[in-house]
């Protein structure tokens, strides 16, 4: 800042008149009112300055503080980068060993494959699926008779004699064991048979072994006496296509001075069964192709004889059924024309098992 400096003449006290003395003053109070104003903007700008300074200063601090902060982030996130990275190494070792065991296991199947009665199997079985569920170490299968099994195409087939059945369950491969079993049914692969009485239906056989019943009148069915055991269970079944119209299912057990009368509808569309007559357990089971619908009950102490029916529903319309069975069995069991006998598994767990001392070998 540059102050202006004062020009004026002060003379010294002695000799100086009054006049004079009164004009400096005056000149100096002059030289005052300019200069001070001109100090205080001056001032007002160095206060200014200042606080613009003491702003600079404080943002500066804060970006240091943030650039501190990023740091800090910046080394945690490496670190939990790191730590993923550790991660997916060793999850991906652990997968490369899985499918290298697989690889193992699926060799090991083919070998034994080879060496067993396994390859006796139709072709479109896989092997290492049948494999895989039965967890074959040197089984020795026991049956009298063959028996026969519905294949994901739909085709009915006959498994030899000694040889575990397959099924196909909601798209798995594998076995199941029965005991022995008759289906009392006459002719259950031909519903166009002379033991099949027709009523207002007109019954015609097709491919895969589906027999088409078309509506002729009211009340249409199929139908067949056959004789029963009294107080003993009994479970009645048929195979319905998919695109089949409302199917009625019946059944009368009687004798005697009571009797049991059972009817219900079954909807190929969505699986569903409804009782319009008495009642039973129902079992539904999804085949290839359609369903597979069983009704059972228990006979009572005089009865003696049972009727079964098979129909569509209404005027009209039409379905597609095959493979009937009535068997003495709380439960369905796989189809067979006649009867099965019963299967036996027998496996050798010598390697596993200590009979000294009652011990089983885990892994």
């Amino acid at each position: 800042m540059t102050v202006p400096v004062y020009q004026g003449n002060i003379p010294a006290r002695s000799g100086q008149t009054q006049e004079d003395f009164d004009r400096n003053i005056f000149d100096i109070l002059e030289w005052m009112g300019q200069t001070v104003p001109e100090l205080n903007l001056e001032i007002e700008e160095i206060n200014s300055t200042a606080t613009t300074i003491t702003e600079h200063k404080q943002a500066v601090e804060d970006l240091a503080e943030e650039v501190e902060l990023n740091k800090t982030n910046v080394t945690q996130n490496k670190a939990s980068v790191d730590q993923s990275l550790q991660t997916v190494t060793e999850k991906t070792a652990e997968t490369v060993s899985s499918a290298e065991q697989v690889a193992q296991n699926l060799l090991l199947a083919q070998e034994a494959a080879a060496s067993t009665t396994l390859s006796t199997y139709p072709p479109d079985i896989p092997v290492f699926n049948l494999l895989a569920d039965i967890g074959i170490v040197n089984e020795t299968v026991e049956r009298a008779s063959g028996q026969g099994y519905i294949t994901p195409s739909g085709s009915l087939k006959m498994m030899p004699n000694n040889i575990l059945e397959p099924t196909f369950a909601d798209g798995r491969y594998g076995f199941e064991i029965y005991d022995n079993a008759t289906n009392l049914v006459s002719d259950p692969t031909d519903l166009t048979a002379v033991s099949w009485w027709p009523n207002n239906v007109t019954v015609t056989s097709g491919s895969n072994g589906w027999f088409k019943m078309e509506t002729t009148g009211n009340d249409p069915f199929i139908q067949q006496y056959i004789s029963v055991i009294p107080s003993t269970q009994y479970t009645n079944g048929y195979f319905i296509r998919n695109d089949s119209d409302l199917a009625s299912l019946y059944f009368y057990v009687a004798d005697g001075d009571t009797s049991i009368n059972t009817m219900g509808l079954f909807n190929a569309s969505n699986g569903e069964f409804t009782f319009i007559l008495g009642t039973a357990e129902v079992d539904i089971q999804k085949v290839s192709g359609g369903w597979r619908v069983s009704l059972a009950s228990t006979t009572l102490s005089d009865n003696t004889y049972m009727l079964i029916r098979l129909g569509p529903s209404h005027v009209g319309d039409i379905i597609y059924a095959k493979c009937p069975q009535l068997e003495q069995s709380a439960f369905p069991t796989p189809f067979v024309d006649g009867t099965r006998a019963a299967c036996n598994v027998t496996k050798d767990i010598s390697d596993v098992f200590n009979p000294s001392e009652g011990t089983f070998v885990v892994e």
